[in-house]
């Protein structure tokens, strides 16, 4: 609850009120992207989509997982898809995402990858089959360091997963 110039109580702003409608479409999306892998995940108990403003316009999705942690190969996995579900929702509805708005995907994406190398071996592959041919970023060029060969691969992966759940169930995300 903000305050006016008098100190009178006022409510919040409303995310519609101080976005662009390109800005709430693309962060309505952006979310969506992370809620419906996230939804038709077996280790997610619960999913939560909220838009708020923090400066910029940004989004957030909690998730509650029926687990603490990701253990096993399949909800690493299913982490990295969720991670990747919010440039792949942008893409669809707005045929490109904003890498600004997704420097904390990417940041969960590589966190994700890193675990799944770590826990699984390199080389270790997704345990869905290939979905069809969507291009997917080159992820290797959004990190100042690289990536470790075969990274970009395995979110390669992530993404076109993300895109396909998505696809498949496009009158749900819409």
């Amino acid at each position: 609850m903000g305050t006016s110039d008098d100190g009178t109580p006022r409510p919040p702003k409303r995310f519609e009120d101080v976005a662009s409608g390109e800005a709430v479409s693309r962060t309505a999306a952006h979310e969506s992207g992370h809620i419906l892998p996230a939804w038709l995940s077996w280790s997610i108990a619960s999913v939560d989509g909220t838009v708020f403003i923090a400066g910029e316009t940004e989004g957030v999705v909690r998730v509650l997982r029926t687990v603490k942690r990701p253990y096993t190969a399949v909800q690493l996995w299913e982490a990295l898809v969720i991670s990747a579900g919010g440039m792949a929702g942008e893409v669809v509805t707005h045929v490109t995402f904003k890498t600004k708005n997704c420097r904390h995907d990417l940041q969960g994406m590589r966190t994700q990858t890193e675990l799944i190398e770590r826990h699984f071996g390199a080389g270790i592959r997704p345990p869905w089959p290939e979905p069809g041919d969507h291009k997917a970023p080159p992820f290797e060029r959004f990190y100042a360091d690289g990536l470790p060969d075969g990274w970009g691969d395995l979110m390669r992966s992530a993404y076109r997963r993300a895109r396909d759940i998505i696809l498949r169930h496009r009158p749900a995300f819409e």
